[in-house]
């Protein structure tokens, strides 16, 4: 009888742990797409935040910051960052299912609660900062949406993108803008597809396996995308669809070398960046099933991948726009900050953290308890039969 129990025990066990690692495995999942803009509607692209010090992402040059599948769980702390890292605010932020996709009035300790009406979905959220604040400055939410909301105005029109030009967005980011450690080069660069015609509204994802920290950047019209950096370790780049759905993605190992460029060793790519290289130049083009290609990497401005299209390839026609169609300009909402600044400690830039994902944890904890049910209910077996 005492067996029996034992054996029931240990199965029960190994259930629960199962089964818990399912649930946490299943959290909700959100791509966050913020749109930052100072009180008067005014846009602030090259702007960098950052999640909980540990994910990041530079704002294109229509302001806007892109996150892909953010765990809707919890509260997040956002900072903001100006393109020379200094930080002008911080936010708290709380997620909710709702009916309807909005943000919540601010709670007593500054913490607003993003309401979400579907999982694994887009949500577009303006971020209202203080580009002449502090580290404890609140900046806080307006309106939250899920459709693409109106970026904040730009005070001068984006110049076109060429080889002789610096790409768009780039002349107000500091070539080393970043919260991350000043050995990481500021990356940027251009996505296209298989027709070589730019990707825009994408997110471009860095991901550090060896660190588990991330960096991300949205691309603009041009496929123009910007990174707060890059460090040395494994990386997984991905490319994600306005939709927050994968549109492709490549493994690739990022070290130090004597000069700058992308080399193979043992069919890996490798991508080796010369000491005090302040920005890394990364052109990446969509492939067929998923893949991801790697093109001019250099620490030199080579512009727009598109005028490098293969010349057989066969042309793809452009609509082309209508002279009597003039389309009706509107404004980002024009919203004054209310909440007063919290405080906390000073908090120091943030870098790519180390340690072990929490899925990784689930798994390896789910696998000892597995290996021990097994032992003990052999050893059980064992012992009945003598």
């Amino acid at each position: 009888m005492k067996k029996r129990l034992l054996v029931f025990l240990v199965i029960t066990i190994l259930l629960v742990a199962s089964f818990g690692g399912v649930a946490n495995a299943a959290d909700p999942l959100l791509n966050l797409k913020l749109y930052l803009i100072d009180s008067n509607s005014n846009a602030l692209p090259g702007y960098i935040v950052t999640i909980d010090n540990n994910t990041q992402s530079v704002a294109n040059s229509n302001g806007v910051a892109s996150f892909p599948a953010v765990n809707a769980t919890g509260v997040d702390t956002f900072k903001v960052f100006t393109p020379d890292k200094k930080q002008v605010g911080i936010c708290n932020l709380s997620y909710q299912k709702a009916d309807k996709t909005s943000v919540g009035p601010a709670q007593g300790n500054g913490e607003y609660q993003l309401n979400y009406s579907t999982e694994d979905a887009t949500i577009y959220v303006y971020l209202i900062v203080d580009p002449n604040g502090g580290s404890n400055t609140l900046c806080h939410p307006g309106d939250a949406s899920d459709n693409p909301l109106t970026p904040g105005k730009l005070p001068t029109p984006k110049p076109s993108a060429s080889a002789s030009t610096q790409p768009s967005g780039s002349s107000s980011a500091n070539p080393t803008a970043a919260p991350t450690a000043a050995t990481n080069p500021h990356v940027e660069g251009y996505v296209i597809d298989e027709q070589s015609l730019p990707v825009e509204h994408a997110t471009v994802v860095s991901k550090n396996t060896d660190s588990g920290g991330s960096v991300s950047g949205a691309t603009d019209s041009d496929g123009y995308y910007t990174l707060p950096g890059i460090s040395e370790g494994h990386h997984v780049i991905e490319v994600y669809g306005d939709d927050s759905q994968m549109l492709g993605d490549v493994d690739v190992f990022v070290e130090t070398g004597a000069m700058t460029g992308l080399k193979d060793v043992d069919g890996d790519g490798v991508i080796d960046i010369h000491t005090g290289v302040g920005t890394l130049y990364l052109n990446l083009q969509l492939e067929d099933e998923g893949g991801l290609k790697l093109l001019d990497v250099s620490e030199h401005d080579v512009g727009s991948p598109a005028k490098h299209a293969d010349p057989t390839a066969e042309p793809t026609a452009e609509p082309e726009p209508d002279p009597t169609e003039e389309p009706e300009p509107t404004e980002a909402p024009t919203v004054e900050p209310t909440a007063e600044p919290t405080t906390e400690p000073e908090p120091t830039p943030p870098a790519e953290s180390s340690g072990i994902d929490s899925n990784i944890m689930i798994i390896i904890i789910v696998a000892i308890v597995a290996v021990a049910a097994i032992i003990i209910v052999v050893l059980v077996l064992r012992n009945r039969r003598y």
